[in-house]
């Protein structure tokens, strides 16, 4: 996506990105909701805590710069702004990135024993 969008296109880039991290979010929340209430599904508890870390990481990046400083005008326009050397958003871009790769490994080798 970052290829196709890439950030010197902020136009279409938010639009994007922001739909990966909201249906992300979503997907992970209905694959949580999954193991919680359907035991037909026969997927084990222990895989709640890589989707819930994934999806706390999601929902961090959505929501959490904003809550924490609500007056600011939130721009990622780097025209317009001095990026930091350690950035909110990019440690929870980061902290998606890894935990929902944690959490692919996670479904995957337990579906691979499954099979087996």
């Amino acid at each position: 996506m970052v290829g196709i969008l890439p950030m010197n296109n902020l136009k279409r880039h938010i639009p994007a990105a922001l739909s990966f991290f909201y249906t992300g979010l979503a997907s992970i929340l209905f694959f949580s909701a999954l193991i919680l209430f359907d035991r037909d599904a026969g997927l084990p508890e222990w895989l709640l805590l890589p989707s819930l870390v994934t999806a706390a990481s999601f929902a961090a990046f959505l929501y959490l710069p904003r809550a924490l400083d609500p007056k600011r005008q939130w721009t990622l326009d780097p025209s317009k702004i001095t990026r930091p050397k350690y950035w909110l958003i990019t440690i929870l871009e980061w902290a998606i990135f890894l935990s929902l790769m944690i959490w692919v490994l996670a479904a995957s080798l337990f579906l691979i024993s499954a099979r087996g």
